[in-house]
């Protein structure tokens, strides 16, 4: 029975903050970067380590065969690589900058820094 031991209420209670760590995390990256890059790592991320965590947790490496091993390394390595190419191109996506100069009532340049995206088809 479940309900005599504290260990199940202490995993339950480890998962809900984990999950609103998570959400805050992803709402935090989803405020400050662009949804094309965040979302897929974010899934990306996931993967790797739902998986990673079912090898260890459920000893499945006790019955992989050395195929299974050089093939399981190389699905990470092919997504994490995805993951690699994916941000490395939105950085090569950079923005406009420009700067502009405005007079102020007291006669001093103060200089603003907007951001202009540019929408490159």
């Amino acid at each position: 029975d479940f309900t005599s031991s504290p260990l199940p209420y202490c995993f339950l209670l480890g998962m809900i903050l984990t999950v609103l760590a998570q959400l805050h995390c992803l709402n935090t990256a989803l405020a400050k970067y662009d949804a094309l890059v965040v979302v897929p790592v974010y899934q990306s991320f996931i993967n790797c380590f739902g998986t990673a965590s079912g090898l260890l947790f459920f000893q499945e490496y006790n019955y992989m065969t050395a195929k299974d091993g050089v093939l399981y390394t190389l699905g990470i390595f092919i997504t994490l690589c995805g993951v690699a190419l994916l941000v490395r191109e939105r950085k090569n996506e950079k923005k406009k900058t420009t700067t502009i100069t405005t007079n102020t009532s007291n006669d001093n340049d103060e200089t603003l820094g907007l951001l202009l995206s540019s929408s490159e088809d």
